[in-house]
This record gives structure tokens, C-alpha cells and sequence, in this order.
């Protein structure tokens, strides 16, 4: 990444993350017949015990996790944690009737803080964290037409995120298009305008749609510059299928990966 390119409203690292994990995991059943996705396993442990020996590893201070579906386990999981990571939770009463921008909306109302959000079915290699700490930057992936689906983003010359496109691709690829990770940094100053941005939507009773919408108003009207991090030399994947599960973990057997730091 080239930090020159940075929109340096705030150099100082980011230390404190939000994990929203108040879905329901339907389609990843019945993986999530009895547990929130979060709480799957693989390789004996916990899928967001990893994100958890990321955060600290890389100076992280402070963990906001949003809870829903079986938030009581997600509760018993944090009770018997002892790391260096202070970690409180908010429940969201509203997991079976709103998608994650509300839950976005709760914890970042309790922020006054630049943060780090990463979703909680994801699995990566550790160090790929370490450029998120430097705010407004999105983790970012080259578009592969045959192994991505979802959210895409295309970036400027400047490495500037110029358009985001929710939701499936329009399958048309160019070398600029890229396949969104999930991670985001955001400024203290870019977490008021999220903030912001989430309120006057759920005001609006746009409950039920992804927060990336919310990213995607502020950067049409030029009041977000969210610069790349390049994650293509690193490991990652999504879980939200049985399939998507099987997968990882036959890469991890057949490619064991410093997921453990």
C-alpha cells in the first residue's frame, strides 16, 4: 500500500475494533442450528478466537461485539476470556428483523473513537491486519470473477475507492475491480459522519440492508475517502455456507497457514 496516499485526517493507530455477530447464520445450518456463527470451529478452535489473536496481537486495546442470535453464549465465550483486550458487548434485540447496519448503529454509538470494523465470519492470516490500523482504509481484494461474489469496489489511479457496487457483480472485470474483504478502518472524524449517515437512515426505517449502503451514500457525495489496503498476497475467506466452511477447512489441511500467532 502506498501511504502516501492516505487521507491523513488522523495518523494515530487504530485500537479499537467492532465485530457485528447478530445474525442467524441460516444459510450456514446446521452448522448454526445451536450456536451463532461466530462460535463455529475449526481446527478445534473458535472462529472468532482468531480475529481475537489478531486484534491483540497487533496492539488492538479495545473489542465492541455485537450480539443477537444465542448472544448467551457469546457472553459465556467472553466470560472465560483473559486476554489484554477489554471486550464489552451490546445486544441487538433486533438481530431476526434487521440486517447488520443496525447493529453497526448501536456500537458506534457508543464510540467517540477511530475503529476497525471486521466482520465476524471471516478467517485471515494475522498480519494482513496490521495495515488496518492506519485509518480509512478498507482491506481489498483483486476481483476474480470465478471465486468471488458480492460486494466490489473499484479505486482510483491514487488508490482512492472510487464506486461500491452491493451485491452481486455485474460480472463485467477490469483490473481495477476489486472484491471487498469486509475490514474497515474509519477515523475518529469518519466515524461521526458513519454515525451520522446510519442515523438519519434508520430514521428513515432502512433497517434491514447492509451498512455498506451507508459507505457507499458517503462516498457518492465525496465526504469519505477510504484508501486500499491490498490484501491479495494474503489468505483469507468468508464463511456463510456449509460449503464455504468445507473449504476452509481443506485449505488449512492441506495448506497450514500462521493463523495462530
Amino acid at each position: 500500500m502506498n501511504m502516501n496516499t492516505i487521507n491523513q485526517i488522523s495518523t494515530t493507530p487504530v485500537t479499537t475494533a467492532v465485530i457485528p455477530a447478530a445474525g442467524t447464520g441460516n444459510r450456514l445450518r446446521p452448522a448454526t442450528s445451536n450456536k451463532p456463527k461466530c462460535l463455529i470451529e475449526i481446527n478445534g478452535r473458535p472462529l472468532l478466537q482468531y480475529t481475537i489473536d489478531a486484534l491483540e496481537s497487533h496492539g488492538y486495546t479495545r473489542l465492541i461485539l455485537v450480539t443477537g442470535y444465542r448472544a448467551e453464549m457469546i457472553e459465556e465465550f467472553i466470560g472465560n476470556y483473559t486476554g489484554p483486550l477489554t471486550i464489552e458487548t451490546i445486544h441487538n434485540g433486533l438481530f431476526d428483523s434487521t440486517n447488520n447496519i443496525y447493529s453497526i448503529h448501536l456500537a458506534i454509538e457508543r464510540l467517540d473513537s477511530a475503529f476497525t470494523l471486521i466482520e465476524s465470519d471471516l478467517i485471515f492470516e494475522p498480519d494482513a491486519l496490521e495495515p488496518l490500523k492506519q485509518p480509512d482504509t478498507a482491506a481489498l481484494d483483486r476481483y476474480d470473477p470465478s471465486m468471488h461474489q458480492g460486494t466490489t469496489v473499484t479505486v482510483s489511479a491514487r488508490g482512492l475507492v472510487k464506486t461500491l457496487n452491493i451485491g452481486a457483480s455485474s460480472g463485467i472485470y477490469t483490473g481495477n475491480l476489486y472484491k471487498t474483504v469486509n475490514i474497515w478502518s474509519f477515523s475518529r472524524e469518519t466515524t461521526a459522519l458513519l454515525l451520522n449517515e446510519i442515523r438519519s437512515m434508520t430514521e428513515r426505517n432502512q433497517t434491514n440492508c447492509f451498512y455498506e449502503v451507508a459507505i457507499k451514500n458517503l462516498i457518492n457525495t465525496r465526504q469519505l475517502k477510504i484508501n486500499r489496503v491490498d490484501f491479495s498476497a494474503f489468505w483469507w475467506d468468508e464463511i456463510d455456507t456449509r460449503q464455504d466452511l468445507d473449504r476452509v477447512i481443506s485449505t488449512l489441511a492441506a495448506q497450514p497457514l500462521s493463523l495462530v500467532v
